[in-house]
């Protein structure tokens, strides 16, 4: 008897944390990415108060049939049991979450 996984992404975004559920996780052919695929929102539930958040997530991945997210972005993978909402927070300014500094490559002039 299998049981299907889901997985809690969460992510930096712009100075924004996002968190996702798909049913897929995968560290791709991509180098320095995951592949997020089966991205889930909440249908089955109806909803008096519109949450603009939930509302910004399903409009920036409609369509989309996996993400691509980069590994230094990555905050949290969880395997859950059951769905959460999907959120987006913005990152507080004395926050203890702060993004992974970005190589450095010199340009070498000839």
């Amino acid at each position: 008897m299998s049981e299907d996984i889901l997985y809690k992404v969460i992510y930096l975004n712009n100075d924004e944390i996002h968190e996702i559920y798909a049913e897929e996780v995968t560290d791709d052919a991509l180098f320095g990415f995951i592949r997020v695929k089966g991205i889930q929102f909440n249908q089955g539930e109806t909803q008096l108060v519109v949450d603009p958040s939930l509302e910004k997530l399903k409009q920036e991945f409609n369509g989309v049939t996996a993400s691509f997210i980069p590994v230094h972005e990555v905050i949290r993978i969880d395997v859950v049991k059951s769905m959460g909402t999907p959120k987006i927070k913005e990152v507080a300014s004395n926050s203890k979450v702060a993004k992974f500094p970005k190589a450095f490559i010199p340009i070498r002039e000839s």
